[in-house]
């Protein structure tokens, strides 16, 4: 008998641990329940050997009504205290970071018997991060091209182009130095719209709150104080840039001072504008 507890965010990575879990059992008689009520009013008629509940937050388990399985599952958000019962196992599957995203795509076709090396790159452009869109779409692709490899002209009429770009993925780029994701977002949008203006001044802004990030010692509650931003935010997402800012001082106000430029041969329809923000992203990638 064993009780588990797989928790995390991502309902695509939990219920893909928990078919992997319940599949090695050797019996596969499983009754699901959506909430724990359900399963204790379903609890005295229930005579299979493996149980999958799923548990809000709040709910405290009756670990001693689980006993009489084989195997249980609760199913959570957060990770379900076994209190003094040190039989529960905890599994929590790791999300995957963005810039593993490609690894998991050409991994997913590789399980669906499709080599994706050529395409993950643009899947993941086109497509997004979503995990459970990622692999509906992959299930696509492995359908028409089982056993081949296909090339992005063979892909891309049959992709859900589903992703919307905007300049923060730019920077997102820029401070993990990926130069091919960067320039393909900026092409991407550009071909879409003329979008200097909203990249050049976001960059602008980015520039701006990090030399303010920097003079305040990368304390968060002063930054806070001084940008307006939300400590949450600072928190989340600021505090991950901080390696960057630190290897690129001395040379933001510079890119700023070429983002002006851009600004203004944009603003006077010159189309120089594009090949120069281009440059810039360029640059600052390799900060």
């Amino acid at each position: 008998m064993t009780i588990t507890n797989i928790y995390g965010d991502s309902e695509f990575l939990i219920k893909r641990r928990l078919n992997l879990e319940v599949d090695s059992l050797l019996e596969k008689k499983v009754s699901s329940y959506e909430s724990y009520d359900e399963f204790i009013n379903s609890y005295w008629t229930d005579n299979t050997s493996v149980c999958v509940i799923h548990i809000d937050d709040g709910n405290v388990v009756e670990m001693s009504l689980l006993r009489r399985y084989k195997a249980s599952f609760l199913v959570s958000k957060k990770e379900i205290s076994g209190g003094s019962d040190r039989s529960v196992q905890i599994i929590a599957p790791k999300p995957y970071e963005s810039e593993k995203i490609i690894k998991f795509i050409i991994d997913e076709g590789n399980l669906l018997s499709v080599d994706l090396s050529c395409v993950a790159m643009q899947i993941y452009m086109n497509v997004g991060d979503q995990l459970e869109k990622l692999h509906s779409e992959i299930k696509k692709i492995s359908d028409l091209f089982s056993g081949k490899r296909p090339t992005f002209s063979d892909v891309s009429g049959i992709l859900s182009f589903s992703r919307s770009f905007d300049p923060q993925k730019i920077i997102e780029s820029i401070v993990t130095k990926k130069v091919s994701m960067a320039t393909h977002i900026y092409n991407v949008m550009q071909d879409a719209n003329d979008e200097t203006g909203w990249i050049a001044v976001t960059l602008q802004s980015f520039i701006i709150k990090s030399m303010q990030y920097e003079a305040c010692g990368f304390k968060n509650d002063a930054f806070a104080k001084a940008s307006g931003l939300h400590p949450f935010v600072i928190e989340k997402q600021w505090s991950l840039y901080k390696g960057y800012i630190t290897g690129a001082k001395g040379k933001l106000s510079n890119f700023f001072d070429s983002l002006i430029e851009v600004d203004i041969l944009h603003k006077s329809g010159n189309e120089y504008s594009k090949v120069l923000l281009e440059k810039i992203i360029i640059d600052m990638c390799s900060c």
